[in-house]
C-alpha cells in the first residue's frame, strides 16, 4: 500500500498531518464490522472505549495490511524506524452514537484512519484546556481513505454520528 501526505490541518496552533492511503476500504470494512470479529473493549456505555473494537490481525488480513501501510506511513514522517508502543482498535459508531471527551495520556502521537464515512456521520473535534478555560477548536470533518496524526494528550472527542449508517474508522496511539 503507499501513502501520499496530501497536506495539514492547522487548528488554533495544532498541525495535523494527513496522509491518503491506499487501501481496500471495502474489505477492511467488512472485515472490522464482521460479529464474529466484534469484542468491545469496554461494555460500559458511559466508557468513551464503548465505541471501540480489538482487532485481531488473523482475522483481518486486509485490516493488517492497513496497519502495516500506518507504520510505515509513520516511519516515513517521523524518520523512527520502530516504535517501543504501537497499539491500535476499530472504532465503530453506530446511529446516534458519539465519543466522550478523552485523551490519550502517555503516548507521543496518536492517530485515526478513516475506513467509512457516511454524510453526517460525526466530526473529530480538538477541546484545549488552558488554565481551566474550555476552547472547542472547529471541527474536522473526515474523509474516508485518510490518516490523520496529532498529539495523544490533545483532548479531543467524536460528534454524534446523525447518519442512519455504520462510522468506522482504525485508532491507535504509539511512543517514539
Amino acid at each position: 500500500m503507499n501513502s501520499l501526505f496530501i497536506g495539514s490541518i492547522t487548528r488554533w496552533c495544532l498541525d495535523t498531518p494527513l496522509f491518503k492511503l491506499d487501501a481496500d476500504n471495502a474489505s477492511i470494512f467488512a472485515e472490522l464490522v464482521n460479529e464474529t470479529n466484534q469484542k468491545r473493549v469496554s461494555e460500559n456505555p458511559a466508557d468513551s472505549f464503548f465505541e471501540d473494537f480489538v482487532i485481531e490481525p488473523s482475522l483481518c488480513p486486509e485490516t493488517s495490511k492497513l496497519l502495516q501501510s500506518i507504520r510505515t506511513t509513520i516511519h516515513n514522517y517521523t524518520g523512527i524506524e520502530s516504535f517501543p508502543l504501537f497499539e491500535y482498535w476499530s472504532h465503530i459508531q453506530y446511529p446516534k452514537e458519539s465519543t466522550d471527551l478523552h485523551a490519550h495520556n502517555n503516548v507521543d502521537m496518536s492517530f485515526v484512519y478513516y475506513v467509512n464515512v457516511p454524510k453526517n456521520s460525526g466530526d473529530f473535534c480538538f477541546v484545549l484546556n488552558p488554565l481551566g478555560c474550555e476552547i472547542a477548536i472547529p471541527p474536522i470533518t473526515p474523509i474516508e481513505g485518510t490518516l490523520m496524526l496529532f498529539p495523544g494528550g490533545i483532548t479531543h472527542k467524536v460528534t454524534k454520528n446523525l447518519s442512519n449508517e455504520i462510522r468506522v474508522s482504525v485508532a491507535g496511539n504509539l511512543r517514539l
